[in-house]
């Protein structure tokens, strides 16, 4: 399916919504603003992001 109006709903890749669903589930956490395991780990994972992505 293609849409060509670009204020329509498009849909979403399947491992757009798998990582969306990985975040809720393993990261839900205030990078940069807590000291327990999950922001630590939340914070790792976005740092590895952006250099992947850089």
């Amino acid at each position: 399916m293609t849409y060509l109006d670009s204020a329509s709903t498009s849909l979403t890749p399947k491992p757009v919504v798998e990582a969306i669903d990985d975040y809720y589930y393993n990261y839900n956490a205030n990078i940069g603003r807590g000291a327990y395991k999950t922001a630590i780990k939340t914070g790792q994972k976005v740092e590895n992001t952006r250099e992947k992505n850089s």
